[in-house]
């Protein structure tokens, strides 16, 4: 072995001194990507979680859209139901005073006028109810639409970031193999 002069390092120390230094430099750069990966996977879950509570509103919204037309719709037909029983009562009380026949064709052509319009009425807010159902089908389809693509978002965001890693990964074991190389290299080059 080739002992320290004055200011002289022996070949063995100066190989550990460059062999100390590019481990140093290589944790440094392992520590960064560390921090990277860390940073970026945070940023994926606040997304995630965030696409999820959005979605959670939208379906919340359409559900309480469907009460209220329902209930809505509850409503017109109670008011449908008991004008048809006006109109029951109405031929009912024709019926027990037994009008002379002018008076029943007077009647009677008020009572078409009268059904005519209800049945008008009633195919008018059948239709608006009609509509509204559609609606609702639609956001209920809208709603499902939206989870299915929350998950195929977070599924996405998984498969980028095993990807990251993949590629992380192969790049640190060749970073690892070109330090080796060039190592060994030196080495040669130093001994000859």
């Amino acid at each position: 072995m080739i002992e320290e002069r004055n200011n002289t390092v022996t070949l063995q120390k100066y190989v550990e001194l460059l062999v100390a230094g590019l481990e140093k430099r290589m944790e440094g750069k392992f520590a960064e990507a560390k921090d990277a990966i860390a940073a970026a996977m945070a940023a994926a879950e606040k997304a995630v979680a965030a696409a999820l509570v959005a979605a959670d509103k939208l379906t919340s919204a359409a559900f309480i859209s469907a009460k209220e037309a329902l209930a809505e719709a509850q409503t017109s037909l109670a008011a449908y139901k008991e004008a048809a029983n006006e109109w029951r009562e109405t031929l009912n009380d024709l019926i027990a005073k037994m009008m002379l026949r002018p008076e029943i064709e007077a009647a009677d052509r008020a009572t078409l006028k009268a059904v005519s319009d209800l049945k008008e009425t009633g195919d008018v807010k059948l239709k608006a109810l009609e509509t509204r159902v559609a609606v609702l089908e639609g956001q209920s389809e809208r709603a499902k639409g939206h989870e299915a693509a929350a998950k195929a978002s977070h599924t996405e965001v998984k498969w980028g970031i095993d990807k990251t890693f993949s590629a992380l990964a192969l790049l640190i074991s060749t970073l690892s193999a070109i330090g080796m190389l060039v190592g060994f290299l030196w080495l040669r080059m130093v001994g000859k």
